[in-house]
């Protein structure tokens, strides 16, 4: 019988796995009881916090007003990477951008995969150049801001 791919968080304490979910664990240990199985272990990275994800998304929203303001459109921006379309920035349409940088810079696709501390000062890094030397925009990074009404 083929099982397919499992996935399980866990904690090793004194040297033995200690599951987080006990009971979806349990079920597929018992299912591959006798089994010969492949056990990959993968330390957990130590992802973006709450506070830095409402951050990431307060200079998402601070960046796409900026540029609103200043009349920067999307033609712009893409034109500046050799496409063009003619929308108003929007905060998700700042963070697709940023997600240029981001998988430019670091391999990854999605702002969850952030690490915690070096991985959105590098994308801020290459970002914020970018928009201050094509369209002089600078907005500095929001440090523990409240959550905006609008993302809740």
């Amino acid at each position: 019988m083929n099982y397919s791919k499992q996935t399980f968080t866990a904690k090793i304490v004194d040297g033995k796995i200690e599951f987080t979910d006990k009971t979806g664990s349990a079920v597929w240990l018992s299912l591959l009881d006798n089994k010969e199985v492949e056990i990959t272990i993968k330390k957990s990275i130590d992802k973006r916090s709450e506070a830095q994800n409402r951050a990431l998304h307060v200079y998402f929203t601070q960046v796409s007003d900026e540029m609103v303001e200043q009349g920067v459109t999307v033609r712009a921006i893409l034109e500046a990477l050799k496409e063009g379309v003619e929308l108003w920035t929007t905060p998700v349409i700042v963070k697709e951008i940023w997600r240029i940088f981001q998988k430019a810079e670091l391999k990854k696709v999605s702002t969850t995969e952030l690490e915690k501390h070096k991985d959105i000062d590098i994308v801020y890094e290459a970002f914020t150049k970018f928009i201050g030397e094509k369209f002089q925009i600078y907005v500095e990074f929001p440090h523990d801001p409240e959550p905006d009404p609008r993302f809740q």
